[in-house]
């Protein structure tokens, strides 16, 4: 998105956080003592094992894996995503929130109220619109012929948006900087805005908090095009929302399922029939954050296509997208509809109780995904097999390592007849070295805490990330051979002293949250899973200064076996003679 959070902001409002305070208001927590503790919000479970440290700022489930910070227990527990928890903490300190944008190589921060402003502003608009389809009988008689009923419109908060070139300007006069900035306005001819939206049926998309971000209108005549949303901005990135999400959450005090369809209507029509866990994507193809999103809220994902070419088409991109972000706990699924039918048709058509059969009854994704891919391949033949090995890797590999991607490799070895080891190593052939530090995501649950420090350079980096101070025990020597370490990972470390020396003050809530959104955080996180938040700082000390030593040694070793490799292949120079000679040396 162009609007990004300041770093630093994100970090004063973590040091203002007390998460201990922040917790206990939502789970009880009890004295323990340095820490506090409580059971886990997040498995099933009767002896505590969820402890929150109140001087790193940080907690940890010695149950589960599950390991955060404030941000991340908000996105976690409060199901919010991560702009509205930098908000919401803020809020609690008095604070706005303010965005910075890049613009010709530079940042520029704009107004800290300007968000606040923009929230109010666009409800402010949709009440507008509201106003306008009671006073507009075109409007009204449009949604009657769809049989949309008046309670359903009004949960909905729909509107129109009139046929005026200037009704938001005239409207809100003292507001145009906002509304160009929320994309409501358009710039035209002489600098002149114009309203984006006329003569159309506006429907207000709603964040999970459920502030109005912008808009989707269709026309009721046969204007083109048919729909049209609100631009992406500051507050509206239409490849992560989901229209109805909102909707569905306060009438659903759980979500077991949620139920994916095309279009505005279709999320309305299924509402008014009592089927009120649809939610719609934007004009765009479900992506990965799409089903991320989802993830956190519900079981099961069920995708509601048209059962037609296209819409098979859009079902298999749906499909693709969706492999990154599947989880053994939630279940994916496609409904295909009668060709020429819509969920809105189909559902008035049949009834609810028919359309929940059919949801019932939707093809589980690993059914979807084979069907497809065995379609143009002859599996009587081993070029066939061959073809469909071939296609179904590339697709296993973007899964996340799990119980379903195992099951998913069983299924096709029963196809390919190739056995379930020959599969494993084609499907890891191109995978990371498992001793590097960059390793793909796995799920928190599925780690042992043994298994994460297995080398001297995963210890050092959990080391440092749960008590940065430790960079202070080491000579300027010592820096200099780090920064020069060319072992795997080696990058990662000398990443964390970058951080640690440009801020010293750095605890690991702060230091983990710095690496958001990018492919560390999932490494970082998996390494504070370790028991040794608790470990004395006698004990702290002398294993950091262990695994020191062993990195330099280790070092050393590496550059001892590259002179011995290269003495097989030439003579060495003296100046190199000189190196393994020192190195042997010790």
């Amino acid at each position: 998105m162009s609007g990004l959070i300041p770093r630093n902001f994100i970090d004063q409002v973590l040091a203002m956080t007390d998460i201990v305070q922040l917790i206990d208001e939502r789970l009880p927590l009890k004295k323990t003592g340095k820490h506090f503790s409580a059971c886990c919000p997040f498995h099933t479970e009767k002896t505590p094992s969820f402890s929150v440290n109140p001087v790193q700022q940080f907690y940890h489930c010695f149950g589960c894996g599950v390991s955060g910070n404030a941000i991340s227990f908000l996105m976690e527990f409060d199901r919010l995503d991560f702009v509205s928890c930098i908000d919401y903490l803020a809020r609690q300190h008095g604070l706005s929130l303010p965005v910075e944008e890049k613009t010709a190589g530079e940042k520029v921060t704009k107004s800290p109220t300007l968000k606040t402003d923009a929230y109010d502003l666009l409800m402010h608009v949709a009440i507008l619109y509201q106003k306008q389809l009671k006073d507009t009988p075109a409007a009204i008689e449009y949604l009657k012929k769809r049989a949309f009923s008046g309670d359903i419109v009004k949960h909905y908060g729909i509107g129109f948006a009139p046929d005026q070139w200037h009704f938001l300007s005239e409207q809100l006069p003292q507001s145009e900087a906002v509304l160009l900035e929320t994309g409501m306005l358009i710039t035209g001819d002489k600098n002149r805005p114009y309203d984006r939206f006329r003569q159309r049926i506006m429907f207000p998309i709603r964040d999970l908090r459920g502030r109005v971000i912008a808009f989707g209108g269709r026309v009721i005549f046969d204007e083109q095009p048919k729909y049209l949303n609100s631009p992406e901005t500051a507050y509206f990135y239409k490849g992560r929302e989901l229209y109805g999400l909102y909707e569905a959450r306060m009438a659903n005090r759980d979500l077991p399922e949620l139920l994916v369809v095309e279009g505005y209507f279709d999320v309305v029509a299924l509402a008014q029939y009592g089927i009120s866990n649809a939610v719609a994507t934007l004009g765009t193809a479900t992506s990965t954050d799409h089903i991320e999103k989802m993830n956190r809220f519900t079981t099961s994902i069920v995708f509601c296509f048209d059962g037609d070419k296209a819409g098979r088409q859009a079902a298999w991109r749906a499909l693709n997208n969706a492999l990154p972000a599947l989880r053994d706990t939630v279940g994916i699924k496609f409904l295909f509809l009668p060709e020429g039918v819509d969920p809105d048709s189909y559902v008035r058509k049949v009834g609810a109780d028919v359309f929940r059969q059919a949801i019932a009854a939707a093809i589980p994704l690993s059914h979807f995904l084979f069907n497809h891919l065995r379609s143009d391949c002859a599996l009587t033949t081993a070029e066939g097999k061959a073809k469909l090995i071939d296609k179904a890797m590339v697709l296993l590999r973007q899964i996340p390592r799990s119980n379903l991607r195992n099951l998913l490799i069983d299924e096709l070895a029963q196809l390919s007849k190739l056995p379930r080891g020959d599969l494993i190593r084609l499907l890891t052939s191109k995978a990371l070295p498992e001793d590097s530090v960059h390793q793909p995501p796995v799920a928190l649950n599925q780690i042992k805490a043994h298994q994460l420090v297995q080398s001297p350079m995963r210890a050092a980096i959990h080391l440092l990330l749960i008590h940065p101070a430790l960079i202070k025990q080491l000579t300027a020597a010592d820096i200099t051979r780090l920064q020069q370490l060319t072992l795997p990972g080696a990058d990662l470390l000398q990443s964390l002293f970058m951080r640690i020396q440009a801020q010293p003050t750095l605890v690991l809530a702060s230091l983990i949250e710095s690496y958001r959104n990018q492919a560390e955080f999932a490494i970082l996180l998996k390494l504070t899973q370790q028991n040794s938040l608790d470990m004395t700082e006698a004990a702290m000390h002398n294993e950091w200064r262990a695994v020191i030593s062993k990195l330099f040694r280790l070092e050393q070793d590496q550059h001892i076996q590259r002179l011995h490799h290269l003495m097989r292949e030439r003579e060495l120079t003296s100046t190199e003679k000189n190196q393994l000679l020192s190195l042997l040396k010790g």
